[in-house]
């Protein structure tokens, strides 16, 4: 049997039976979940490119049934981040896979995201990161948001609200029960449709700490 040579980011690993592992890594097309066979001995060759948060390269055995399990041949490590240093930006990117892992879709603009996003990683943007990639989850599951203009008449003048569960902004003809966000809230999910540069230079403390409540609870309730 051929194999295949993925590049893939590892976000999830579970131990299994006798010394292996089920590993899921995120490629730039979907979510892929191979079983890891011996990887739990110490002296295994595979075992450090398993590490959660490591960018790899994957030879692979992939299964073309849906009842099997791809399976690694060989895992070779082009960057790892463990952030021992750094254990809150660690915890923080667990947070980030346990809703990454959920997907089954990709694409190279996301896989791009989360690998440049774990190579800027700071105290000071972690948690603006965090908000950027589930906004950007929500696509993935069904939930794409408009954030620059009324997702009931496409007017992007006088918007004075947004719902993750309505898919956006709302104009002040289009908002109901006389709801609405600050200036700054709105501002913010603004700029969560342009690029992740441009969301940390102009992104509020508070609005992103509320947007990301707000897509964390629509996920949790209507998703896990």
């Amino acid at each position: 049997m051929s194999t295949t040579l993925i590049k893939g980011i590892v976000i999830d690993y579970k131990e299994y039976e006798n010394n292996d592992a089920i590993v899921k890594i995120l490629t730039t097309k979907k979510v892929i979940s191979f079983l890891a066979k011996g990887v739990r001995k110490p002296l295994s060759k595979n075992r450090n490119s398993l590490l959660l948060l490591t960018i790899g390269e994957y030879e692979l055995f992939l299964s073309r049934l849906n009842n099997s399990m791809s399976k690694l041949k060989k895992g070779n490590i082009i960057e790892n981040f463990n952030f021992l240093d750094k254990k809150n930006i660690y915890e923080e990117f667990l947070e980030i896979m346990r809703y990454i892992k959920i997907l089954e879709y990709s694409n190279k603009e996301f896989f791009d995201l989360l690998e440049y996003s774990l190579k800027i990683a700071k105290n000071n943007n972690i948690f603006f990161i965090k908000t950027y990639i589930l906004f950007k989850i929500l696509t993935f599951l069904g939930y794409k948001q408009t954030a620059d203009k009324c997702i009931e008449c496409y007017s992007n003048k006088n918007l004075n609200d947004f719902k993750i569960f309505s898919g956006g902004m709302t104009c002040k003809i289009h908002t109901q029960n006389a709801s609405y966000k600050s200036i700054e809230d709105l501002k913010t999910f603004y700029y969560l449709s342009h690029s992740l540069e441009i969301y940390l230079k102009f992104a509020n403390v508070k609005s992103n700490y509320t947007i990301y409540k707000e897509i964390k609870e629509f996920i949790n309730e209507n998703i896990i």
